[in-house]
């Protein structure tokens, strides 16, 4: 990729400190100065509007179950589809989204979809993309979050209403190391075993948390996903994202958008032999896509 030009580096923070390792990344093609209040009105937009029609999707959903003609399961999938749809309409107000690689089917199997953390608007870019990820695939994912997101309630209504898996664990802060409440990790993993065994998938974020220097690469990986997956014998679907970190950058209380490209690869779902092999493939595969936006 070479080194960072003059114009790249405006991606950057101001206090970030360029290393030999940074001269790897790659970040896409930036806004014009001028274009940028813009794009802010534009995910501002997008966000606004996506989460106030959220209780009205829902609300129809829980009704149904409420007189017993959707079961829970079922209401939680069709709360998610539904959400993502939305989402996906609303999304070229916020950004341009590439998706590439092989789409998962339901002949895969189970399993177990892990992928790199780089910035809030994760959330709202794999939402986007997930009818796309997932239309090959009967269950789409149930994901395994932090439970401190619960403080913003249209989160705790998406994350209840889908069926999504909270964690209590201490804000330590992005990039540092996780600390888990004991209770809550258990009850998260007898969870996460249980939408296994129901023959759903699981999404888990092996980072952990928030990547606050992309730029750098990859955190710290923790093998979670390979002990998910060895217990119910799924395979693992690897996600690479990028460019997210320059529409809402990690630290930062609301979105800042420098750049519109937000790509999202898909690698053929695998089964690992321990948890060390899992975590070089994801090194191997997820940080050249998260610095550069290229599969390897």
């Amino acid at each position: 990729a070479g080194r960072i030009s003059d114009k790249n580096r405006l991606f950057l923070p101001r206090q970030a400190a360029i290393s030999a390792e940074d001269t790897l990344y790659s970040p896409p093609e930036p806004l014009p100065r001028l274009v940028q209040p813009l794009q802010s009105l534009g995910v501002a937009s997008f966000i606004t509007l996506a989460a106030a029609m959220m209780p009205f999707i829902v609300a129809p959903l829980y009704l149904l179950e409420k007189v017993r003609l959707l079961s829970r399961r079922r209401r939680e999938s069709w709360c998610l589809k539904a959400i993502c749809h939305w989402v996906r309409f609303l999304s070229p107000l916020a950004f341009s989204l590439q998706i590439s690689g092989r789409m998962p089917t339901d002949e895969d199997g189970l399993l177990l979809w892990s992928s790199n953390h780089i910035s809030n608007a994760d959330f709202f870019a794999v939402l986007a993309a997930a009818p796309k990820l997932c239309r090959r695939r009967s269950m789409w994912p149930r994901v395994i979050y932090w439970q401190g997101l619960e403080k913003n309630p249209l989160f705790k209504l998406f994350g209840r209403s889908c069926g999504m898996v909270p964690v209590a664990m201490e804000n330590t802060g992005s990039g540092n190391e996780n600390v888990y409440d004991t209770s809550s990790f258990r009850r998260m993993y007898m969870a996460g075993i249980g939408i296994l065994q129901s023959k759903t998938d699981l999404a888990i974020l092996p980072e952990g948390q928030l990547n606050p220097r992309p730029w750098q690469g990859l955190q710290r990986v923790y093998p979670g996903p390979y002990s998910f997956s060895k217990r119910a014998d799924a395979a693992i679907q690897m996600v690479g994202l990028y460019g997210t970190e320059h529409i809402w950058q990690a630290g930062k209380p609301y979105p800042m958008p420098k750049a519109r490209d937000v790509r999202i690869h898909l690698w053929p779902p695998e089964k690992y032999q321990s948890p060390d092999d899992f975590v070089a493939a994801f090194k191997t595969r997820i940080e050249p896509w998260g610095l550069r936006g290229e599969a390897s």
